[in-house]
């Protein structure tokens, strides 16, 4: 069975519970958190997923591992006491970053049963579920509770991200300026994320943009 804990700017999730959290009281709370559970009985896998702004998506054909860091760096998000963490997602990966104490202790803790990933995983696999047409552009939306993360289609991948939202007003200029800066006329839009801000937001997006289509 896999547990997934998710690490946000305040705080963390664990099965969808939030608790709220300073980032420097994060290692303790979220060990003491973990600790409470019983590990061989409740979870044999544990998923870490990275919901912050801080991210850089870079091409597998030309990526290397030991190069992380550096691809942050030049993104200017590289901040003191993170390590980066990476996820491949076919043929993008996603490079994020954890705190080193946080991601030390959980990979000591857990080991090989421990993994990290991104809310952007989900968006970046809609190929591997639907078929993409080159004659329409295709976004794949995951919204979490401040972020919105968004991969774009369109004879290929072309955009891929996290953006910060706080309505639905944001979510419909950020399709809509990415619409204008390809030159789209015919996209559809997947909407996936915690179950019950894309019921929420569904209706009102529905309103905006052309087609709004469940995931």
């Amino acid at each position: 069975m896999k547990k997934i804990v998710r690490l946000t700017s305040g705080g963390f999730y664990i099965d969808g519970a939030l608790t709220p959290c300073q980032s420097e009281l994060l290692p303790g709370v979220l060990r003491g958190a973990l600790d409470s559970v019983d590990f061989e009985l409740s979870f044999d896998r544990l998923e870490v997923v990275i919901d912050t702004l801080t991210m850089v998506v870079a091409p597998a054909s030309c990526y290397d591992n030991a190069l992380a860091e550096s691809y942050l760096a030049a993104a200017n998000m590289a901040a003191p006491g993170d390590r980066a963490v990476w996820v491949t997602c076919g043929e993008a990966i996603i490079v994020t970053a954890c705190r080193d104490d946080v991601a030390a202790w959980l990979q000591e803790r857990y080991g090989a049963c421990v993994t990290f990933t991104s809310p952007l995983a989900g968006p970046l696999a809609l190929p591997e579920r639907f078929v993409i047409s080159d004659r329409e552009a295709i976004f794949a939306l995951h919204l979490t509770e401040a972020n919105a993360y968004i991969a774009l289609w369109n004879k290929g991948l072309k955009f891929a991200g996290v953006l910060p939202y706080s309505s639905a007003v944001d979510i419909v200029y950020y399709v809509s300026l990415l619409t204008a800066e390809y030159g789209l006329r015919r996209e559809k839009v997947y909407l996936t994320g915690e179950a019950a801000l894309a019921e929420e937001y569904r209706p009102e997006l529905a309103r905006s943009i052309p087609l709004v289509k469940r995931s």
